[in-house]
């Protein structure tokens, strides 16, 4: 039969395990997020780049 300690250790092991994966989940959301700011920035980066070559065409 368990102890009671090691019922309460094994209760924190649990919650260790499930925090971790919490926090690994919250990582790869992150760098799913990182990749696509990553994208949008060298997309509107472009756009802005295009739009002023094309304002300095305009005036010479």
């Amino acid at each position: 039969m368990k102890s009671d300690k090691q019922k309460a250790l094994e209760a924190q092991v649990k919650t260790i395990q499930r925090r971790s994966k919490m926090l690994k989940q919250a990582e790869n959301e992150l760098s799913e997020l990182e990749k696509r700011l990553e994208t949008y920035f060298k997309l509107t980066g472009a756009k802005l780049n295009q739009a002023i070559q094309n304002q300095g065409n305009q005036r010479a």
